[in-house]
């Protein structure tokens, strides 16, 4: 039943040390989750660079770029740890629409460039950033930097890295509805509060398969409307 085991630190959730387990069902729906969190910033015909953890072909780098190819986009997985002007250099090779990966990494590598290169020329449209959600301030100096738009992509491993996506609409994330229940609740007791509120973010993972995780605290604080987005 159980196709990969993860284990990972993370001082936000609840507990430091975690092990994750999820079905290839799971996998595979989370992968699709991602895929069409993907077409929200780029066409079927779109390139992706997709710089995340690539360890021995097997990271969540290498997967999600298998199930964007699978889609019928081009994506190829960068590891997060290659050096920037290497990063610029697949970049020249490959002439992606998009660059997705892990923002203070993203960050990193346009501080050290910035002013040995012109970012904004090598075309990519969109930056679209995950693991660590980035602060206004670096927003807008990569917005800058890169002269493309920027997309944000909310990610818990325990909620199986798809969770929610930037609306185009740019008034908030649209979360994956269909595998997980989220809901607001307040940080002290615990209780649900009402639409709209804000508290901190719980999860249940009611659409997997090997660990489904009930009220899995966050940590995160936000709130939740059920009013109609203005995206339609």
């Amino acid at each position: 039943l159980v196709e990969k085991p993860v284990t990972f630190y993370s001082g936000g959730t609840t507990g430091l040390q975690k092990r994750i387990y999820f079905s290839m069902n799971d996998i595979n729906n989370i992968m699709k989750f991602l895929s069409i969190g993907m077409n929200t910033v780029v066409g079927m015909d779109g390139t992706v660079q997709v710089i995340l953890q690539n360890s021995q072909g097997r990271g969540t780098g290498a997967i999600l770029a298998q199930a964007l190819t699978n889609m019928g986009m081009n994506a190829y997985a960068t590891d997060v740890m290659a050096e920037s002007l290497e990063q610029i250099k697949l970049t020249i090779e490959n002439k992606p629409d998009v660059w997705f990966g892990d923002s203070r990494v993203i960050y990193r590598i346009t501080k050290e460039l910035e002013h040995k290169v012109n970012l904004s020329t090598f075309g990519v449209k969109t930056l679209f950033l995950t693991v660590h959600l980035p602060s206004p301030v670096m927003i807008d100096y990569l917005k800058k930097v890169w002269n493309c738009e920027i997309s944000t992509h909310y990610v818990l491993t325990e909620m199986g890295w798809g969770l929610a996506v930037d609306c185009d609409s740019k008034s908030g994330l649209h979360y994956n509805e269909l595998g997980v229940i989220a809901e607001v609740v307040d940080p002290v007791t615990g209780k649900v509060l009402p639409d709209g509120s804000e508290g901190e973010l719980v999860f249940t993972s009611i659409g997997y398969e090997a660990m489904p995780l009930i009220r899995y605290r966050s940590r995160d604080i936000s709130s939740i409307s059920s009013e109609k987005c203005i995206c339609g």
